[in-house]
């Protein structure tokens, strides 16, 4: 239980900061948008961070004989051939 908490603090924690980050513009319209420049890199280094712990992966690609654990998501995100 402790470590859950302790997660779910970080967690907000990083929502915080990302939210800090982000710049707040008014529109015309009455719409807030929010521009967020951290949060991109953030997400890339977490899921880099999944790849490599083996975490999550869900199809490996297999070339020349060597196999690559992977994220569905991301490779179909990422090229039109793996949707």
């Amino acid at each position: 239980m402790g470590g859950e908490q302790k997660s779910g603090h970080f967690y907000m924690f990083c929502i915080y900061v990302m939210l800090e980050s982000s710049v707040q513009e008014n529109r015309r319209d009455g719409q807030v948008v929010f521009e967020d420049s951290v949060f991109a890199g953030y997400l890339q280094d977490e899921l880099h961070s999944l790849r490599l712990e083996d975490s999550l992966t869900d199809v490996s690609l297999h070339v020349q004989g060597q196999s690559f654990p992977c994220h569905r998501v991301v490779l179909a995100a990422a090229s039109h051939y793996f949707r």
